[in-house]
């Protein structure tokens, strides 16, 4: 006879369901600006802590980490640069990149923390749980640490499984909710056939939508990193919006603020039109007439024809409205 789960188990189940569904439906409703410290604040009502770091970069072959951010709930933002001049080491990080995806408990106290103590006392951190993932094929690193008082006492094993459980579906919320910042501004909703990351101008990733990098590896089957290949690297280098056809893949290269929105989808027979063929496909499928697309482009309206003719042919489209669909449907 199996063994049934007890009442606090049972409990802690329904909570951690609570906490994804929660997750699941405010990932795309809150504010970019504010959602980390959102995830904190709901985290807080399933575990007890006083403050917390929320630190994004990505993993590198040298070993240490290169972090690009750090978000610091009810603490000052400046917390980690004062860390970080008293002893490069960085123990915390140091235990969960030791176990991706496995929370460690730390007393700060314990004697590794020395040189740090006074500093992490100052700011009220005497216990911690910390917990760090790292893609496998991105090298895309997310780091938390949530932080207790000395007078709150340590964090408990089920405290540390309750984050360790909660922590991936923490991760993608995140994620979702950056790239959906991003689509937003480029007022793209995206698509079933495109899966969209975010880098920066060096064409560094620092979001990415489930499925990117596997469908990244069909262009480019060696390729693991979060440095994007050079091909696409150097379209971003531009500063400019591309369109980058290869053998396996299409790319969309569009700059939103201070990133660039990366979409990509697999080669369709639209992607064999020639650019001017695609660009009087694409006008024709916003509904535009032969005369109007003409004179937009400086074309002569037969000139126009010939091309939406050739199009056709290429993609064995009838007529118009088939054109437009498929077009609508890769574009």
């Amino acid at each position: 006879m199996s063994a049934r789960p007890g009442k606090a188990a049972s409990r802690r189940l329904f909570e951690l369901s609570e906490l994804i569904l929660e997750l699941q439906r405010s990932a795309t409703r809150q504010p970019a600006e504010a959602f980390t410290d959102w995830i904190f604040s709901t985290v807080g009502k399933h575990v007890s802590f006083d403050s917390a770091l929320w630190a994004k970069g990505h993993a590198t072959l040298a070993g240490a980490p290169a972090m690009r951010t750090w978000h610091a709930y009810r603490q000052p933002q400046p917390l980690m640069a004062g860390y970080a001049k008293i002893a490069p080491p960085q123990p915390l990080l140091a235990d969960a990149l030791h176990s991706p995806g496995v929370p460690v408990v730390a007393n700060v106290r314990d004697g590794r923390f020395d040189p740090f103590v006074e500093y992490l006392a100052k700011h009220g951190i005497a216990h911690a749980v910390n917990a760090c993932n790292v893609d496998s094929m991105t090298g895309l690193l997310n780091y938390i640490a949530l932080w207790r008082t000395n007078g709150e006492g340590p964090f408990t094993e089920d405290e540390r499984l309750f984050v360790q459980a909660a922590f991936p579906h923490l991760v993608e919320a995140y994620t979702r909710n950056r790239m959906g910042q991003v689509l937003r501004r480029e007022g793209r909703a995206g698509g079933r056939r495109w899966t969209a990351a975010a880098a920066d101008c060096t064409g560094t990733l620092h979001y990415a939508e489930d499925g990117f990098a596997r469908m990244l590896r069909e262009e480019w089957s060696t390729w693991k990193s979060a440095q994007l290949p050079p091909p696409v690297s150097e379209a971003i280098a531009s500063g400019k919006a591309e369109r980058i056809v290869g053998a396996a893949l299409v790319w969309r290269i569009t700059p939103v603020q201070d990133l660039f929105l990366i979409e990509v989808r697999r080669c369709s027979p639209i992607d064999s039109l020639t650019p001017r063929e695609r660009e009087v496909a694409v006008y024709t499928s916003q509904g535009l007439s032969h005369k109007e697309i003409a004179a937009l482009l400086g074309l002569a309206p037969a000139t126009v024809r010939n091309h939406l003719a050739a199009a056709s042919r290429r993609l064995q489209a009838r007529n118009k409205a088939q054109l437009a669909v498929l077009v609508r449907t890769y574009d």
